[in-house]
């Protein structure tokens, strides 16, 4: 599903150059949940980026359901992967000016999709966020920006759901929730989820688990 060859990223940071990603492999064809953890500047957010195609390599290649996702243009780019792929922003990447259930609804309308009402009525159940839907983003709490955020991830059913700490801003009962919802998403719809986490209840739930170090990943189980 996917795959990363030999991918190298690096950063300007004024006069210096700073590695980030060091030729780093990593093959998922495995349908089910993957977790990454790792300290952190160690390009786990970075690793998220490359794989979900919102951010170019300097070198190396990337394939999705085979696919070479690093020999399209930006924009090509990203369009092909966002049909594929449902991204839950760390810093949520809310729309301010438009209510919550729009926020959810963006990429039904942005891919032109036919909205699965009953889907949608039972993921905003199950994420607590029924009574929020009328409101804007500066209303909501943390927590409640962040089940906003993954609803909007899993609104299309994606192929693949990568998250990015999505229990940080959660308590642990609601926590519970997601990692249920994750783990229900896997059997009725996705095929792979990768989540890098803190959480050490949440990194233990993936059927693998990787750690990033200094740029590259290292299977722990």
């Amino acid at each position: 599903m996917i795959q990363v060859e030999n991918v190298h990223v690096s950063f300007k940071q004024g006069q210096k150059i700073i590695p980030v990603l060091t030729g780093l492999d990593l093959q998922l064809s495995d349908k089910g949940i993957v977790t990454v953890v790792g300290k952190s500047g160690s390009g786990k957010t970075t690793l998220l980026k490359v794989a979900s195609g919102l951010l170019a390599v300097d070198s190396g290649k990337v394939f999705i359901d085979s696919n070479d996702i690093t020999c399209m243009d930006n924009e090509h780019r990203r369009v092909f992967c966002s049909k594929y792929i449902g991204f839950v922003w760390q810093d949520f990447k809310l729309i301010e000016e438009i209510t919550v259930e729009n926020n959810i609804l963006l990429p039904i309308h942005i891919h032109k999709k036919q909205l699965d009402r009953a889907f949608y009525e039972q993921l905003i159940n199950k994420l607590d966020i029924k009574h929020l839907i009328k409101k804007y983003p500066e209303q909501l709490s943390g927590g409640e920006k962040q089940r906003c955020a993954i609803a909007r991830a899993l609104i299309t059913k994606p192929k693949i759901l990568i998250a990015d700490e999505p229990t940080g801003s959660l308590d642990v009962h609601t926590a519970e929730n997601i990692i249920a919802l994750f783990e229900s998403s896997i059997k009725e719809f996705a095929e792979l989820i990768i989540i890098v986490t803190h959480d050490p209840k949440l990194a233990n739930i993936g059927d693998k688990k990787y750690e990033m170090v200094n740029g590259k990943v290292v299977m722990t189980e």
